[in-house]
């Protein structure tokens, strides 16, 4: 009995411990506000970021101009550059500044080096010219998913109409650097005076059972994804969407191989205040 009680005892201070982690407050960043894109390289080169995540390794900082917000990171470890192009990157918007992933953006899609490998030609008028592309991107799958209202759809990061604009590039000694321009108005951002969050997460492990089946040589993948982002491989909501601890108690993988999870929330602050 007394054993009892005490196997009873820790679990109930596990739950107790993982439940306080859960509810532990999000570290609020202060947007800088600015008037264009070339304040944004001028202060960046005086201060690169202003905050550093730890178990990623990702330093990052937000911009904002009256328009649109600017998110940009850049990664030095490798092991989480290879979760960003293997398992997808994600960026969600919360307006009510919880951990909500209703709204948002994916880019690169889960494994995006393998779905497209070279650009095809241009074909279309509203696309830009290749040279103005860089080496990295044409390289990975050109397609963004967008996320509206929990709602999924495709489309071409590279098009003219493309709503959010996405910089992406390595150095030469293997730095990945990020750069999303955002609208403001995309995710509703100019309707809340108050803090939003922002996540910055890589997605899930596949099933193990999946991991099988790509281990038999007889299971054809098939399908890729084309200059227009039709990708008939990749099923939107599969992999990016499955909860990482639900999946970390299934697979049982190693610590280091666990999504990339960054959450924090931002104050966009006024033009006149950054110049106090």
């Amino acid at each position: 009995m007394k054993i009892t009680k005490h196997i009873t005892l820790h679990f109930a201070i596990a739950i107790i411990v993982l439940l306080f982690a859960s509810c532990k407050p999000l570290p609020i960043r202060e947007s800088h506000s600015v008037s264009n894109e070339e304040e944004i390289i001028r202060k960046s080169s005086e201060i690169p970021f202003s905050w550093y995540h730890a178990d990623s390794k990702i330093r990052y900082d937000i911009y904002h101009t009256e328009e649109a917000l600017y998110l940009r990171f850049d990664v030095s470890d490798r092991n989480t550059i290879h979760k960003i192009f293997t398992y997808g990157l994600e960026i969600y918007v919360d307006t009510v500044g919880k951990r909500k992933k209703h709204e948002g953006f994916i880019y690169p899609t889960p494994e995006a080096v393998k779905q497209s490998t070279v650009l095809q030609p241009q074909i279309a008028p509203n696309l830009p010219d290749k040279n103005e592309i860089n080496e990295l991107q044409k390289r990975v799958s050109p397609t963004i998913i967008l996320i509206h209202n929990n709602e999924e759809t495709h489309d071409n990061v590279f098009s003219k109409e493309s709503k959010i604009e996405i910089k992406m590039s390595l150095s030469k000694d293997g730095n990945l650097a990020y750069q999303a321009k955002i609208p403001l108005e995309e995710f509703g951002l100019k309707q809340y005076n108050d803090v939003f969050t922002i996540g910055i997460l890589t997605g899930d492990l596949p099933e193990k059972e999946d991991l099988e089946d790509k281990e038999n040589v007889n299971i054809q993948n098939g399908g890729v994804n084309n200059y227009y982002g039709n990708n008939t491989a990749y099923q939107p909501g599969y992999q990016s969407r499955v909860g990482a601890s639900q999946q970390a108690a299934q697979n049982n993988y190693n610590k280091a191989l666990e999504p990339v999870s960054l959450w924090f929330k931002v104050q966009l602050n006024s033009a006149n205040k950054e110049n106090d």
